[in-house]
């Protein structure tokens, strides 16, 4: 009986010792390309709003990537936060979208959350996503009072909050067709000069004015805002493995400069940050049904740092302020 038994123990660790070799496989998430348990990866597309009565954003640190661009002409900025690792159960400020947030949040695949948008005819988001009919799900804090509600401590229409996981709980697996624009490698780019502190002026006099110090013993770059710690309503600072600094060719819709048109089809130039390091290249996207490719100046497609981005996005290359 002994025997028998030794012998099945034996089989046993045979099997296991196998099983541990040949090792599950594993996932990788789309947005950070940090392992993930997520059989099913549902990305959601987030509008933020950024003037000052809607700072300290609330979970937007929970993202993992955030595109930064202006809104209208002469600085002011809102965000489009690309959530996947981790979903919030409350987000807030969530503001009104423009097109080229839409494209944004196609090149994800990403289910798109916003309160409202541009309804103007040539400008209209509305009309946009009838015309390109590549957005799988939406939800939209006007026409939706489920998921969405006014936060009493704060001014509106700086106040809205999202239920941000009841949302995600509700989306619909089928109609998921998440991807992704960058490209993720232990072995990520590092190349070009070193650069440890650098920052975007988009307005310094209207309070629009991101910058990040590179600290090289976390190996993440620190996000500042007007020269002060950029925190979230949760007290912690924003910090990110890479950072993009994508150039797009921005007109004004029958010159209102509340009307922006922003080009993220085509190509054009980017500056990357990845590992203390610095260096140019081009982003490539042939059309908004196409995932947007981002390049070095060889050629080459650029492999970010595991973890989360930020991507800057500015209207001309003067916006980019190397410091050291």
């Amino acid at each position: 009986m002994k025997k028998i038994l030794s012998a099945l123990i034996a089989l046993i660790l045979v099997f296991s010792a196998a099983a541990l070799a040949e090792g599950d496989p594993v996932n990788y998430s789309l947005t950070t390309g940090l392992p993930t348990d997520k059989a099913e990866q549902k990305i959601i597309a987030v509008q933020f709003d950024n003037t000052g009565k809607a700072r300290p954003q609330m979970n937007m640190i929970e993202a993992d990537v955030i595109y930064e661009a202006e809104l209208t002409n002469g600085g002011y900025t809102r965000y489009t936060a690309i959530f996947n690792d981790t979903i919030p159960e409350l987000v807030e400020a969530i503001r009104s979208a423009r097109i080229f947030h839409i494209d944004i949040a196609i090149d994800w695949g990403a289910t798109f959350v916003h309160f409202g948008g541009q309804q103007m005819a040539g400008t209209s988001i509305y009309d946009y996503l009838n015309s390109v009919g590549l957005l799988h799900s939406r939800y939209d804090g006007l026409t939706n009072s489920k998921d969405f509600y006014r936060d009493t401590s704060r001014v509106a229409p700086y106040n809205v909050v999202c239920r941000l996981s009841q949302i995600y709980d509700g989306i619909n697996s089928e109609n998921v067709h998440a991807r992704s624009p960058l490209t993720f490698n232990e072995n990520y780019t590092v190349r070009g000069t070193n650069s440890n502190i650098f920052r975007i002026n988009y307005s310094i006099d209207q309070g629009y004015y991101p910058s990040y110090q590179y600290i090289p013993e976390e190996g993440v770059y620190y996000r500042f805002y007007n020269r002060r710690d950029n925190l979230d309503a949760n007290g912690e600072q924003y910090k990110c493995a890479n950072v993009i600094v994508m150039q797009a060719d921005y007109t004004w819709y029958g010159g209102d400069i509340e009307r922006p048109v922003v080009a993220l089809t085509g190509t054009n130039r980017c500056d990357y940050f990845i590992g203390g390091k610095h260096f140019t290249g081009s982003w490539v996207r042939s059309d908004v049904s196409a995932n947007t490719t981002f390049y070095d100046d060889e050629g080459n497609i650029v492999l970010f740092k595991p973890g989360k981005t930020f991507i800057q996005i500015i209207k001309k290359a003067e916006q980019l302020e190397l410091v050291n």
